[in-house]
């Protein structure tokens, strides 16, 4: 009981496509994607999204509408609506709209697919290292109390455990002392810096690694660091310029633990906005010693017992635990460093000199000792590194081994090289 006319309708749908559901009718109203606006109304409204729209100063929407009504009316045009104006931007590609937005990095950064990470298969095998300045203020030691600004700390994390390996917190600007030290506090066992502290926590994490990965910072790209790394068979690993989300653990972890910080008094928050009315100075009360304790046991007591949704549920302490057991339950040992003084003093910063009949001299200050008399005039030159934070003595290194040299006035109490350029 059809007419003819639907009969050979149906048998040229089938025609075109035998499928059965191609038989069943569609939706009233235009196909999906189809455009109603007129050639016109398109060619002005991708005149502005592309010239008006996309660009680094953001502007809104509304902006972006009020400014395709302008056109339209010089142009003799109707204005199209605002949905379809909204509908052609959000048809755009959204890396490309977010590159054109927020720079061709963050764009990346925050449109880019990102559903894998850094694969490993065992502890040590990837450390993540960065610098972050902390948002908290300090104060001196002693009567009065002097705010005296906000620290920094550089810190390293094990990519398959999550574990904190090590970190180093100093008010100087991140340099390559910096590192020496983080990676000093990663690889070496914390039972003295524990006892120094006096904080009582289980802090088991220590090892050499197999691979380090940071950015392209100066304090990590330094000649000594990258020679010490390949001395002791550490591989390097930089993340690419201007890509932030390639170090995603370390800052992530960074993002966590400033949260953390944020709860203290004298926190000066991630921004001004954030801060408000909050009067950083005048609330801080914790002395850098004071701070440090209370890293130790946030990081060692609070996080590496947390369970991170990363490792399935397990916690860092876990997770680290676990990477170390064998199969017969029995415990292994992670790779240590051998001689650790040589270990540290190969990543301070270093300049070549000649031993003089004077002695050694750096940034303008005289070393002396009598360990030097066989090298005097020898005209060769040797590295001899420095502790950016002490320069009461130096390390001359030479036939292997590092050389302790004091400063020539051994009545000079330690300072450190930023107090030198001050004075």
């Amino acid at each position: 009981q059809v007419s003819e006319k639907t009969v050979r309708r149906r048998l040229a749908t089938y025609r075109d496509n035998p499928l059965p559901g191609a038989q069943v009718n569609g939706v009233p109203g235009p196909a999906p994607g189809s455009k109603r606006l007129t050639p016109a109304q398109e060619g002005i409204v991708s005149h502005v999204i592309e010239q008006y729209f996309l660009r680094l100063e953001r502007p809104k929407v509304s902006a972006a509408v009020l400014r395709v009504k302008q056109e339209c009316r010089a142009a003799n045009v109707r204005p199209p609506e605002r949905r379809a104006i909204v509908a052609r931007i959000r048809a755009r590609d959204p890396l490309l709209v977010a590159k054109a937005r927020l720079g061709p990095h963050e764009g990346e950064a925050k449109q880019a697919a990102s559903n894998r990470g850094v694969e490993t298969s065992r502890a040590l095998e990837v450390v993540q290292l960065d610098h972050a300045l902390i948002d908290l203020m300090l104060v001196a030691p002693g009567e009065g109390r002097p705010v005296i600004g906000r620290p920094w700390i550089t810190l390293a994390i094990d990519i398959h455990t999550r574990c904190i390996l090590g970190y180093y917190i100093g008010f100087e600007y991140p340099n390559q002392t910096a590192v020496g030290l983080c990676m000093e506090h990663a690889c070496l066992p914390k039972g003295p810096w524990l006892k120094r502290l006096e904080v009582t926590v289980d802090y088991p994490m220590c090892g050499r690694m197999e691979c380090v990965a940071w950015d392209n910072g100066k304090t990590f790209q330094a000649h000594g660091v990258q020679a010490q790394c390949e001395r002791y068979g550490i591989k390097r690993r930089t993340r690419p310029p201007y890509k932030p989300h390639f170090g995603a653990y370390i800052e992530r972890y960074i993002g966590t633990f400033m949260g953390k910080v944020h709860m203290l008094p004298g926190t000066t928050f991630s921004n001004s906005k954030a801060r408000g009315d909050y009067p950083s100075e005048r609330r801080a009360v914790m002395t850098l010693r004071e701070f440090e304790r209370w890293v130790a046991y946030e990081i060692a007591g609070v996080y590496h017992h947390s369970p991170h949704r990363g490792l399935q549920g397990l916690t860092p302490m876990q997770a680290w635990t676990k990477a170390w057991t064998g199969a017969g339950g029995e415990f292994r040992l992670p790779p240590m460093i051998s001689d650790p003084r040589e270990f540290v003093l190969g990543f301070l910063p270093a300049k070549p000199r000649k031993v003089t009949r004077e002695g050694l001299s750096l940034h303008g200050l005289r070393y002396w000792d009598p360990a030097l008399a066989p090298l005097i005039n020898d005209q060769q030159q040797y590295p001899v590194h420095y502790h950016q934070g002490d320069l009461a003595k130096v390390y001359l290194y030479a036939h292997g081994h590092h050389l302790e040299i004091p400063l020539l006035d051994r009545t000079q109490p330690p300072f450190t090289l930023y107090e030198l350029q001050e004075a």
